[in-house]
């Protein structure tokens, strides 16, 4: 078989711009990247369906369905890796939320990018102290890629977190490893522990932002000192 060979066809149709550049683009992807697109592209939502030519659907589904993907690809032909970088994200995040099941093989779950398709990938990295990329899930089969802020008043604010995945986005390795590993907030006696795409496991003390690509983390006792990753 030919592994990736559809996620590069849809890349293609989706982008409609010049070939070599999206063809070129996926190929500079670290690998982890490239197998998440080359599942999730690869994935029909039709029950027992595959490509004779392409093995790398997940066993399960449900597949994923990125509404105004081809308009987030067009506005940034400029920067293609990073606009696939965004793209294998949000799959990534959004399989967190919906685990490869045998049971969902013929299910669809549908995820909004409206508030991308606009933006470019530098332009998604300009953020407020607080805010952050999502992928929330809103119904059993429909999720929103939303701009959110954990600060409100100081504080974290009401998110769900049970129903929400960050997102990582930047343009660059190092700005994703981020969050492919824990990540240490902060100085001792505290500090917080944030895991990949998840929250804080406490910030009853600490108040936090994402600025692009690092948890900054500002202790609100006077005594101790603030903490930052960049």
């Amino acid at each position: 078989t030919d592994r990736g060979s559809i996620a590069k066809l849809r890349i293609i149709v989706m982008a409609q711009g010049s070939s070599d550049i999206w063809l070129d683009a996926y190929d500079s992807l670290s690998k982890d990247l490239r197998v998440v697109l080359d599942s999730e592209l690869a994935c029909t939502g039709v029950q027992g369906q595959e490509y004779t030519r392409d093995d790398s659907a997940p066993p399960g589904g449900p597949a994923f369905l990125l509404y105004y993907a081809p308009a987030l690809l067009q506005k940034n032909a400029s920067d293609a890796r990073g606009a696939l970088e965004v793209l294998a994200e949000v799959f990534r995040q959004a399989r967190a939320l919906w685990p490869s099941d045998g049971r969902f093989a013929g299910e669809t779950v549908t995820i909004m990018l409206d508030s991308l398709k606009e933006q470019t990938v530098e332009g998604m990295q300009h953020l407020g102290p607080g805010d952050i990329w999502a992928v929330q899930r809103m119904t059993t089969k429909s999720a929103q890629v939303r701009k959110l802020s954990m600060l409100k008043d100081g504080s974290n604010g009401d998110l769900d977190w049970s129903s929400l995945r960050v997102l990582a986005i930047g343009s660059t390795s190092q700005q994703s490893q981020l969050f492919q590993e824990d990540v240490v907030v902060g100085c001792a006696p505290l500090f917080a522990k944030v895991s990949e795409g998840e929250p804080p496991p406490d910030i009853s003390e600490v108040g936090f932002g994402l600025m692009g690509c690092g948890w900054t983390g500002c202790w609100s006792k006077p005594s101790q000192a603030a903490g930052v990753v960049t």
